[in-house]
């Protein structure tokens, strides 16, 4: 059972104990308890009623201007009509925890084991962190666009996002949601424990992942160039020379412009890009292979000047999304020789993936 914040707010000053709701079956249980975003309701009598039964006092207490605005609100949707009387009980104790980011390194640790817990719980794979990324990146944003870029339903992530703010890291607002003070903490914490800085972010909701078109041909294949540019300077003075020469006899950058064009012209409805605005600053290739049961990352490239900011991150979990929504029940990525790829190795461990054999790794879904 929800309240509006205008309701909540008025509970919390004691000035509504009533509320009135049609149900197909009843929500909440008369000496039951709910949790709301001002603390625990006890459910003090539950009872079917009909609108006849209403008093413009019954109105009121429910924080409705009148009967009529009551009657109105409730509208003629199907199901039965319940009066439920509450009062408030005690202050919800999750508000004081997301408060609390006073975190010593046993709190940090705790924290650690119980997202890892909820990974563990869930058959799709990992999900806490990823979801605490989106959070972080956009509050204040709906919950069913939210979803929609996981690839969840609805239901799912707001069941998944209650979890997360059972442990103090979220807070829900009026629309979406936002980390808390802890949940903030936490990911400073993890990223600097990590070795790294805290991942940047977009500002606006103006990145998204989208099939690629034909109109984004030349600006791909200028990002995968710019985006391989650092691992190809550094795997250059690891590998023998011959390989360049029987590989790249043109350049490695002629030959990866080649590829990647190809690889527009052949396949490219397994082509998905992640855009802010109309400019495509990352993409990823996506190949199903049915009969081995088994999704591929096949490409993966962010432009430099968006880096570090989760858009990578955000393109392997939508590419997780599509696999296993097409049935496949492992995805595998590929890197090339160890020397050189290791953001890339680090990116995919994080991510989940475990490496098998040599400069392959595996996830099972």
């Amino acid at each position: 059972m929800l309240f509006k914040k205008d309701i909540l707010n008025a509970i919390e000053l004691g000035e509504v104990t009533t509320a009135f709701r049609v149900w197909r079956r009843p929500t909440v249980k008369p000496h039951g308890r709910l949790r709301t975003a001002v603390g625990e309701l006890v459910i003090e009598d539950l009872r079917e009623v009909s609108r006849d039964d209403i008093s413009e006092s019954d109105a009121r207490a429910a924080g409705a201007r009148d009967r009529a605005t009551l009657l109105a609100e409730l509208g003629d949707r199907p199901g039965r009509l319940y009066r439920i009387d509450f009062r408030l009980d005690r202050p919800d104790n999750r508000r004081a925890l997301a408060a609390d980011d006073d975190l010593d390194t046993d709190a940090l640790a705790a924290i650690s084991s119980a997202l890892d817990r909820l990974d563990r719980r869930n058959r799709g794979g990992a999900w806490t962190r990823g979801v605490l990324d989106l959070i972080g990146r956009h509050p204040g944003r709906p919950a069913g666009e939210l979803a929609t870029e996981t690839g969840m339903d609805k239901p799912a992530f707001k069941r998944r996002v209650r979890s997360l703010k059972e442990l103090g890291l979220t807070e829900s607002l009026e629309v979406g949601y936002r980390l808390s003070p802890r949940g903030q903490r936490h990911l400073r914490e993890v990223a600097g424990r990590n070795g790294r800085q805290p991942e940047k972010t977009i500002d606006g909701d103006d990145v998204g992942i989208a099939p690629f078109r034909p109109g984004d041909r030349q600006a791909v294949i200028d990002l995968a160039i710019a985006a391989s540019t650092p691992v190809f300077a550094k795997t250059r003075h690891d590998v023998p020379g011959f390989v360049y020469d029987t590989f790249y006899p043109d350049g490695w950058e002629a030959r990866q412009r080649a590829d990647v064009a190809t690889l527009l012209d052949t396949e490219p409805e397994n082509i998905w890009l992640a855009r802010r605005g109309a400019k495509p600053v990352g993409f990823i290739g996506i190949r199903v292979h049915a009969d081995d049961r088994m999704g591929e990352i096949y490409i993966l490239a962010v432009s430099p000047e968006h880096q570090r900011r989760c858009i990578g991150r955000r393109l392997m979990g939508f590419a997780e999304e599509h696999i296993r929504a097409a049935g496949m029940r492992m995805i595998m990525v590929e890197t090339i020789d160890d020397s050189g790829h290791s953001p890339a190795r680090r990116a995919y461990e994080n991510f989940g993936f475990q490496k098998w054999p040599v400069a392959r790794y595996f996830k099972e879904l």
